[in-house]
């Protein structure tokens, strides 16, 4: 919100623009570009390192190594030992070093991805239901174009490819709902609307989250859509203009799309496995 008035005040005083109409749209249309939004989702997984540490039971060394250096960063007698600016210095570094690890190594990626695993199946997801799941997820996202008052009479609509070339095989499951991350900010709807479409990516992260607001979702975004890592190891999702892979089931990337991705339009959200 400061950045936004940051940003108006130079348009207004600096350029004397002062049409707000064309300066809200241009805010709007920023502030929900891809980058933007995939490092909101990676800054909400640096401040909750605690919480994902907790409760991903990875075998991994560094893993467990992290988790206890940083336990011992909030201890008694660390912070009697250490300044208050010290020790967030090295659990910020200590954190970093986790991410980077996610990001490049597929025997950590690997580790985690199978801790998310294990907690899908807990809770008795097995293979047979991911497509039920991800119809699920399709039939939520046009009831959220129904609660913004948006026709959706030729949205109802799935499509499902395949790829089976020599060096590769994905499949790509796309609906027409509304677009993750898609916040409808020019349309009078209610606020608590407004901050759940904000949250989708941080929704599909996180483990043990269900943003259901009413009892017309039916499951979107919760461990339901997770049941995709029981046959994926890093999937790739794109949305309108939004375009990520997720590496070890928890953290985003931006993705470019290569040879075998379909072409998508603007109003589509798909879902590839590989």
């Amino acid at each position: 919100i400061k950045f936004q008035s940051l940003i108006t005040n130079i348009l207004k005083n600096a350029y004397f623009q002062h049409n707000d109409e064309a300066i809200q749209k241009m805010l709007s249309n920023f502030t929900q570009s891809d980058q933007i939004t995939i490092q909101a989702a990676q800054n909400e997984i640096f401040d909750h390192i605690d919480y994902i540490l907790k409760e991903y039971s990875v075998r991994n060394e560094t893993f467990k190594q992290l988790k206890q250096e940083l336990k011992i960063l909030s201890t008694k007698e660390s912070k009697q030992l250490i300044s208050h600016d010290e020790r967030i210095k090295e659990k910020e570094k200590l954190i970093q070093e986790f991410i980077e690890k996610i990001k490049n190594d597929e025997i950590f990626q690997e580790e985690i991805h199978d801790a998310v695993v294990r907690k899908i199946k807990e809770q008795q997801y097995n293979e047979d239901s991911i497509l039920f799941e991800l119809l699920q997820n399709a039939d939520d996202s046009v009831n959220d174009l129904v609660l913004c008052n948006q026709d959706v009479s030729k949205r109802r609509s799935i499509e499902i490819h395949t790829v089976d070339a020599s060096s590769t095989k994905r499949i790509y499951f796309s609906h027409f709902g509304r677009l993750i991350n898609k916040q409808y900010s020019n349309l009078d709807i209610p606020e608590e609307l407004k901050e759940k479409f904000a949250s989708d990516l941080q929704n599909m992260l996180s483990l043990n989250f269900s943003d259901k607001l009413d009892g017309n979702d039916t499951g979107k975004f919760g461990l339901g859509f997770k049941s995709i890592y029981l046959v994926c190891l890093d999937p790739i999702v794109r949305s309108g203009e939004l375009q990520f892979e997720i590496k070890g089931a928890l953290y985003p990337v931006n993705y470019s799309p290569d040879q075998y991705d379909p072409k998508i339009n603007l109003t589509e959200t798909c879902i590839g496995l590989r």
